[in-house]
């Protein structure tokens, strides 16, 4: 017990002084939002995707699995799984051009789908692509009979 509780204190004093010191704690609340951000991805908010899909304008993708799709999604969102994007982009990608209007989502604050599809859709070229980190959880909590 003395050896641990030893070990324990020298790795504290090691990072406290340490150029390199690690985080202790994370927000989990922001974790996915700051890293769209630091992969060069714009962040929508729950009003911007609001007015997109009431609009019509933009392509949208859901980025969670077919099944979590196929029990509800945002109004006019094709399924694009982040799982399969390598199968599944062929059939999507006809349909877009690089400078489409595209908003990706997941299941909400925590899924990091959304943010690695959207990273694959820059490496394809796409140049205007969003996240609404929210996701579906965000989605269906504001709008519980469906479309706005």
């Amino acid at each position: 017990m003395f050896i641990v509780l030893l070990a324990l204190c020298l790795g504290t004093l090691a990072n406290w002084v340490s150029p390199r010191r690690l985080p202790w704690t994370q927000d989990w609340t922001t974790r996915v939002r700051d890293a769209v951000i630091s992969a060069g991805l714009n962040v929508v908010d729950l009003e911007t995707v609001t007015k997109m899909v009431s609009r019509g304008g933009g392509f949208i993708l859901d980025a969670r699995p077919f099944a979590a799709y196929g029990e509800g999604h945002l109004p006019g969102a094709f399924s694009l799984p982040a799982s399969t994007v390598e199968e599944s982009f062929p059939d999507i990608e006809p349909m877009l051009t690089p400078d489409t209007q595209i908003l990706v989502y997941c299941s909400g604050e925590e899924c990091e789908d959304s943010m690695d599809l959207g990273t694959f859709l820059l490496q394809q070229g796409f140049t205007n692509v969003s996240v609404f980190v929210g996701g579906y959880a965000e989605w269906s909590k504001a709008h519980p009979g469906g479309t706005p």
